[in-house]
């Protein structure tokens, strides 16, 4: 459970990082998509009313992108059980 939580705070500091990278204001609303695998989504999913409000999105889809940003979260990229997300927001 810990490790979920862990997980789940890199990618929201991912999607954070984006928004300020795209000069997002504050209230800007913005739609979400992932391309990630099944543990992926199990963790979005586990966190994504948390990760809706407080990153403003309105909408998470799952599907391929152009891979705007892409993070790998676990304990390393040699560590088998970590989790390939690639993103891409755009603001609603």
């Amino acid at each position: 459970e810990l490790k979920k939580e862990g997980q789940y705070r890199e990618i929201l500091r991912a999607i954070q990082d984006m928004r300020k990278e795209k000069k997002f204001d504050q209230t800007d609303k913005a739609e979400l998509t992932i391309d990630t695998d099944e543990r992926g989504r199990s963790i979005i999913e586990e966190f994504q009313t948390e990760i809706s409000r407080i990153s403003g999105l309105v909408k998470i889809s799952f599907e391929k992108n152009s891979g705007e940003k892409k993070i790998i979260v676990g304990d390393g990229a040699d560590d088998a059980n970590a989790v390939s997300f690639s993103f891409e927001i755009k603001k609603v």
